[in-house]
């Protein structure tokens, strides 16, 4: 009997030490739980001709299928578009009841995307809407993105109080997200649309569209010059005080394709293929930084990564991306990745074993050129590779391949390579032809660039300033376009195709006046932009081209206090504050691209300057460059400091020589990172007629984007 108390109380003590422990160990964390409204909107019936768009369809697709690629549940994904399978039509109604569904049901351990593409425009702010207002809202209006099925303004009395019939206002937006947000969820709205930034397409040119409704296109009363302050509002209506964003709610990230005053552009892309698809640029872009990211991102990091590749196209618009959560992962990504993508047959094809193509393109990074070693599946390691094979052609989704031997490995047949294996990226291929478009409509009669832009064969001594300098004409979607006016030839972002010249265009574009010597100094002027071009597309396309802590740079005023990037004056004399943090010394480079594109290398500038730099934490080790912006640019500008681990046993890395017309004799630093710069910078005197070169650079970028201003 007391053997059977002993056998009971030694239980009742172990059921009691398991309970403690159970209350002692930390509740599980709920599973993580992706979910996304994607919204987009390529048909008005309500608007004209010209205002449809064909973009938001292709864009919505796009965003669809990196979310599943990303693990995304396909139950999860809410698709409002019209012309894509299976999705309902994005009106009002259906958008604000997704909208309201997320709301309700998100949860803290909720990732959720909210996708809007399509126009927007903007609407007077009345004195009805002052306890609506923002501290953003400085100018006047409200921004607002039109559904399907938006009407006409509809007046509710005098003046300018009324609305736009079935308009998504920036406060029925916000109102919804901030019920996700207060729920603990972390949320990522991104809007491709005109006039986006302070949310949560215009004249038509071939391959080019703007998605932007004036507010007259929508009947939208004009507000009277007289009830306007200097400051844009109306007498009356205040503005509040900017709301930092740490006081904005925890775990919000906001993308946007504009600022609150400019325009967003869709675009039949990539550049030149015979395939090419119109895209939002914006979206483009967005989805091609992920698409090629190697490693975790930041939101802010990803953000640096879009700039970059914005600044590459020469687009007039400035993306504009707020939020408390900038500095949080991607999605919650916190996982290394391989940029690799399952092989697929050629339907056309009779014999499956002859054609293998690749479910990744120019989105993702992968040019012609470019390597991929074959694997049986995604999780072998690279050196279990069952052969290697070079992309033959590419298109935006979509590579060709063929078999070659590569790294002592021989070449193997297309019986060893086929549908359902994983092509893994080994050695990427950057694609550095400039694409220019040509408008000559405005032209002078007779026109004096006629001969020079399109010179006949028989021509002696024409020096065809394009294709024998490497460079290739399109009908759309140009890097470059040269419009002629007058006897003026203006070099232009392809996002000014449609757009009047500012009154300070002298300022912030490239031109060339017809005269003596007119065939060189356009070369002249071709060549500087196709390098300051090609030095930020190669920068975008690097797999650690994001921002980094291992590098801090500063502006100084000489007096030693702070100077906003964006505040920058034209003639200001102000200090560049360079300090390594890293363990390991730094090779450091200083790049300078202005709103003309015209390039320059800020440091180092002078042949006895070391940039090799150790490391430094503080002020009195860092190197200080002097720097005075002159006013003969204004406008978007980009400083760009590249900094890569010394390479033993040899110089430092130095990138002063692309400001000089030939690259040196001898490769310094790392001699990949040299080659890849040296194309860069002289594609046509190093490359022409070579196959692209490849390389797989471990190289930090810093861009700092400076607004120059008057």
């Amino acid at each position: 009997m007391r053997q059977g108390w002993q056998r009971i109380l030694l239980m009742a003590w172990l059921a009691l030490m398991s309970f403690c422990a159970a209350l002692a160990r930390p509740a599980e964390a709920p599973a993580v739980t992706h979910k996304a409204l994607l919204v987009g909107v390529s048909e008005y019936p309500t608007l004209a001709a010209n205002k449809q768009l064909s973009g938001p369809r292709n864009d919505v697709s796009l965003v669809r299928d990196f979310l599943l690629k990303r693990g995304t549940r396909s139950e999860n994904i809410t698709v409002l578009a019209d012309g894509v399978k299976g999705a309902a039509l994005p009106t009002r109604a259906n958008i604000l009841r997704e909208l309201d569904r997320l709301a309700t049901s998100a949860q803290a351990s909720d990732y959720i995307v909210i996708y809007l593409a399509g126009h927007g425009s903007q609407v007077p702010i009345s004195a009805a809407d002052i306890n609506d207002l923002e501290a953003d809202e400085n100018d006047g209006l409200f921004e607002v993105f039109l559904p399907r099925d938006v009407g006409k303004w509809q007046s509710k009395g005098r003046g300018l109080d009324g609305q736009i019939e079935n308009a998504l206002y920036k406060r029925e937006l916000r109102s919804r997200v901030n019920r996700m947000l207060s729920s603990g969820a972390a949320v990522w709205s991104i809007v491709d649309a005109c006039h986006s930034a302070g949310l949560v397409r215009a004249a038509e040119e071939e391959g080019v569209r703007l998605r932007q409704v004036s507010p007259a296109d929508l009947g939208v009363p004009e507000r009277p010059p007289a009830e306007l302050t200097r400051s844009g509002m109306a007498p009356g209506v205040r503005q509040k005080p900017q709301i930092s964003e740490t006081r904005q709610a925890a775990g919000g990230i906001h993308f946007y394709a504009a600022q609150t005053y400019q325009q967003a552009a869709e675009m039949d892309l990539p550049a030149g293929a015979p395939d090419r698809r119109r895209f939002g640029l914006f979206t483009y872009h967005l989805i091609g930084a992920l698409e090629s990211a190697t490693t975790p991102m930041t939101y802010r990091q990803l953000a640096q990564q879009v700039l970059l590749r914005f600044s590459a196209t020469g687009n007039v618009a400035t993306p504009a991306f707020t939020g408390a959560g900038l500095d949080t992962g991607v999605l919650g990504d916190k996982a290394m990745r391989h940029r690799q993508w399952e092989l697929i047959h050629d339907p056309a094809n009779q014999d499956p074993q002859r054609v293998l193509r690749l479910r990744a393109g120019q989105l993702a990074g992968v040019f012609p050129g470019a390597v991929v070693a074959v694997l049986p599946d995604a999780i072998t390691r690279t050196e279990g590779a069952m052969g290697f094979a070079r992309v033959r052609q590419s298109t935006a989704l979509e590579s060709t391949l063929e078999p070659i031997s590569y790294r002592h490995a021989p070449k193997v047949g297309l019986d060893r390579l086929s549908a359902g294996q994983t092509a893994r990226l080994v050695a990427p291929s950057f694609d550095f032809t400039l694409r220019l478009q040509q408008d000559l409509s405005g032209c002078a009669k007779p026109c004096p660039f006629a001969d020079v832009l399109n010179p006949k064969p028989s021509t002696a001594g024409a020096a065809d300033s394009t294709e024998s300098m490497g460079w290739t004409r399109v009908r759309s979607g140009p890097d470059l376009l040269l419009r002629a006016l007058g006897n003026r030839l203006w070099l232009l972002p392809s996002g000014m195709s449609t757009q009047e010249l500012p009154n300070d265009a002298e300022k912030r574009f490239g031109y060339v006046d017809a005269g003596p010597r007119l065939n060189e100094r356009l070369r002249e002027a071709l060549q500087s932009v196709g390098k300051g071009v090609n030095v930020l597309r190669l920068l975008a396309t690097f797999p650690r081209s994001q921002t980094t802590d291992e590098v801090s740079v500063h502006l100084l005023s000489r007096d030693g206090k702070d100077v906003k990037p964006a505040q920058v004056r034209a003639g200001a004399e102000i200090n560049l504050l360079i300090k390594n943090l890293s363990p390991v010394a730094k090779d450091v480079n200083v790049l300078y691209v202005d709103s003309k594109f015209q390039f320059s290398v800020l440091y180092p500038r002078k042949k006895e300057e070391l940039n090799r730099l150790p490391r430094c934490l503080v002020d009195r080790c860092a190197i200080q460059v002097p720097l005075q912006w002159e006013d003969s640019t204004v406008g978007p500008e980009h400083l760009v400091v590249i900094s890569a681990d010394e390479a033993p046993q040899r110089e430092a890395l130095r990138l002063d020589y692309l400001q000089d017309g030939s690259p040196p004799p001898t490769t310094r630093g790392s001699p990949r990172l040299d080659a890849l710069f040296r194309q860069a910078g002289f594609p046509v005197l190093l490359t022409r007629g070579e196959a692209p070169m490849t390389a797989n650079p471990d190289v930090a970028i810093k861009v700092v984007n400076i607004f120059v201003n008057p």
